[in-house]
């Protein structure tokens, strides 16, 4: 996860399904994050943030645009999704809160 610097990880989805829903809301509700664009990334993944070698075989930027590509372009690849908060003016996300996709 360090070569792709999220700012905000969740779990219980399955690979790439961000990209089928609008929103995630929190357990109480009270705050809402929009998804709102595919997360382009570039060749910074490719680099070992411990050693700033990059991978001779493009590792894992060649893979990802296989498994996962911008929508037109083939040879992009896309982790995750871009977000804004919709609901909850000075919420927190704490590591554990529960979230619903919609």
């Amino acid at each position: 996860m360090l070569r792709f610097r999220p700012n905000v990880v969740f779990s219980g989805l399955p690979a790439f399904a961000e990209h089928q829903y609008q929103s995630l809301r929190s357990e109480n509700g009270d705050t809402v994050l929009g998804l709102k664009d595919h997360c382009q990334r570039c060749a910074v993944i490719t680099v070992d943030q411990k050693t700033g070698i990059a991978s001779p075989t493009q590792h894992p930027f060649a893979a990802l645009a296989q498994l996962n590509s911008m929508p037109g372009k083939p040879k992009a690849p896309v982790f995750g999704v871009n977000t804004v908060l919709v609901a909850g003016n000075g919420s927190e996300i704490r590591c554990g809160d529960q979230w619903q996709a919609e």
